[in-house]
């Protein structure tokens, strides 16, 4: 990316699981500016603040900063977004594989996962439950585990989901680079191997209701594949498609539209059939799940090396149009790139990007997207909130 393309590139680091988001109601006790949890998003805003005072001095533009992040880190973008205090940090951002919307606790929630928390570790009682957190060794607070989350507070740091606060015209409006992968939701099907089809059913049920389940059985039939994972796949399907995860499908379509109205953004879909996957459940077809895309943005990346060494010609192909549609982004706020597919803004329902491998690249309009993912339908039920962990 930095080398090929002329750009300066700062990897943030940052607090994570409880070190990054812990939100006891007694540490907020004691923060008089309401800063309790978030910790993570502090650090980032920090970061930012570091590229402000020190980004020239590496040949970087302050006034062209473009932040990017990919699932959890496309929903702490979104958080960044929506902050008052963001004001001049920021001046682009590129969001992968998020949808603005999930994976964002209430104050209530927030503070329910660390009271639980606390109580794992033996600090329960309300007197002293500060001083034996800190107590503990940070081995210790990272063993004890734990789904963690940023939270909503009207009085803190993230002050309204970011969703909303984008479909209400408040957050820092700056271009935006979005998108997903096709299959983002096929690798959380390996939890589902073993599923029956009336055990598939309930699980619909659960998630959308006795008077929902039957369309959405009939659009996603327990037979739709064939073979040891026919189950798993349309079940990849059902969580692609809702965006029910977050990642991708109709609600990332969703969050597309209302930037698309109020900024210029340009939207993507990664269709790469066959990128370097997991070698478990054996003969499990991964396709474009989610995270896939990571090692072509970042092929010589340590943590994506072991992928990219397995990238065909026609794939580091791909990875080299997408690190110079990305660095495009970044310098000019526009990922046209001479000699590159033109990838149009997105303007109402026009044309996204699909990134496909051996030069395949091409504009395709958003209307074929919503057929694939059956977002007329997914558009007449409600947000699936529920993560659908079995």
């Amino acid at each position: 990316m930095a080398a090929e393309n002329r750009v300066v590139v700062v990897a943030i680091n940052h607090r994570l699981g409880s070190l990054g988001f812990l939100n006891h109601p007694a540490l907020a006790q004691q923060a008089k500016d309401r800063l309790a949890g978030n910790y993570a998003l502090l650090d980032i805003k920090a970061a930012l603040e570091w590229v402000q005072r020190n980004i020239d001095a590496f040949g970087g533009n302050p006034n062209k900063v473009t932040l990017g992040g990919t699932s959890s880190g496309g929903t702490n973008v979104c958080a960044l977004l929506v902050h008052p205090g963001t004001a001049g940090l920021l001046h682009a951002a590129i969001i992968s594989s998020d949808d603005c919307l999930r994976d964002v606790d209430t104050v209530a929630q927030s503070e329910a996962r660390a009271a639980a928390f606390a109580a794992k570790l033996g600090c329960a009682n309300p007197e002293n439950v500060v001083t034996c957190l800190r107590s503990k060794s940070a081995g210790e607070l990272v063993t004890a585990g734990g789904a963690w989350n940023p939270h909503v507070d009207p009085k803190g740091f993230h002050r309204k989901p970011a969703i909303d606060a984008i479909a209400a015209g408040e957050w820092r409006a700056v271009p935006v680079l979005l998108g997903s992968t096709r299959e983002e939701g096929r690798s959380s099907g390996t939890a589902f191997a073993n599923f029956t089809a009336q055990a598939y059913a309930a699980w619909v049920t659960r998630l959308v209701g006795a008077d929902r389940a039957p369309a959405l059985l009939a659009a996603y039939p327990a037979d739709k594949y064939s073979g040891q994972y026919a189950l798993p796949y349309v079940i990849g399907d059902f969580v692609t498609d809702s965006g029910m995860r977050g990642l991708g499908g109709c609600t990332n379509l969703a969050l597309a539209r209302h930037l698309a109205r109020q900024t210029p953004t340009y939207y993507y879909q990664f269709e790469d059939p066959n990128p370097p996957a997991p070698s478990t459940p054996p003969g499990y077809e991964f396709r474009a799940s989610h995270g896939l895309d990571t090692p072509f943005t970042w092929p010589d990346s340590p943590h994506m090396a072991l992928s990219s060494s397995r990238f065909t010609e026609a794939q580091w192909q791909l990875s080299k149009q997408i690190t110079r549609y990305w660095a495009a982004f970044a310098k000019n706020f526009n990922p046209e790139v001479p000699g590159q597919a033109a990838w149009p803004r997105l303007i109402a329902d026009g044309s996204l990007m699909s990134l496909r491998p051996g030069g395949r690249s091409q504009a395709s309009p958003v209307a074929q997207f919503a057929e694939f993912h059956k977002c007329a339908l997914w558009e007449k039920m409600p947000w699936v909130l529920d993560r659908g962990e079995r």
